[in-house]
This record gives C-alpha cells, structure tokens and sequence, in this order.
C-alpha cells in the first residue's frame, strides 16, 4: 500500500485520537494481543533501556494506537498474532537497516503519518528532547510496518 493521503491519515487519526479505553482494552486485545505487546515491551526497552515502567508503558501505547492506525487506515481488521508470527515479524523490523527503514517509510508511512506520531508523542509523553521524538517515532513505525505482516 502506499503511504496513505493526509486526509485518510486524518479521519483515521482522529478515530484513535479519541478511542475510548474500553475501546483500546477490546482492540489491544483482539488485534494485538498478548505476545505482540510483549515484543512491543521489548522494543521500547532495547531503545529506552533507562526508562521506568509508566514511560515504557506509554510507549508501548503509542505503539498500539500506530498499530491501530494502520489498520484504520487500510480497513482492515486482524486477529491478534501467535506468538512466533509476532516475534518473526518483529525480529525482520528491527533488523532493517537504515536505509530499508527510510524506504518503507517513504514509500507506506509518509508525512502525514509521521506528523501525527509526531503530536501524539508529544500529547502522550509530553516535551521530548529530539533524540527522545526521533526514537518514540521509530517504534510507532515499527508497530504501524508491522500490521500488514501479521494480517498475511
């Protein structure tokens, strides 16, 4: 798919903007699950390793709501992943070199996209220093490149 128009990445951002935690709790469990958000915990760990547990935590949400996102945006909906589909997944992602992330990035997440990851870090965590934004973005991609994988 490619990367989806500011107008879709509206309408879709605006729903997870303002999802209901019950909403959240019913998505995290039927589209994520626990084995995914284990490997999302991970992530934010290897690249946070000196946050607390509340930081990683909302971390770990931001990650969700781009993992929401990208189904949102394809309209599409998935079941939550087994355990070795969520880990393969997630060991091809973090195992990109820097330039297939830009590739992918260009070519599935774009601007838009990344401007609302963007915001919704800062809305979620706060002022972040630039190393901290950059970063926080990069696992939200990570969760958002990581939807189409696991719906195939």
């Amino acid at each position: 798919m490619a990367a989806p128009t500011l107008e879709q990445t509206r309408a879709a951002a605006s729903g997870i903007h303002s999802m209901a935690e019950a909403d959240f709790k019913r998505r995290r469990s039927a589209e994520a699950g626990d084995a995914l958000v284990a490997f999302f915990v991970i992530l934010a760990k290897k690249l946070f390793p000196q946050d607390k547990e509340q930081a990683t935590a909302a971390r770990v949400e931001l990650m969700l709501g781009a993992y929401f996102l990208r189904g949102d945006v394809d309209q599409s909906a998935a079941k939550a992943p087994g355990e070795a589909a969520a880990k393969k997944v997630i060991d091809s992602l973090a195992g990109l070199d820097g330039a297939a992330l830009d590739q992918r990035m260009t070519d599935e997440v774009g601007d838009a996209v990344l401007a609302f990851f963007s915001a919704f870090a800062t809305k979620v965590l706060g002022p972040l220093d630039d190393d901290a934004r950059a970063k926080t973005v990069q696992l939200m991609v990570l969760a958002y490149l990581a939807r189409p994988q696991l719906a195939a």
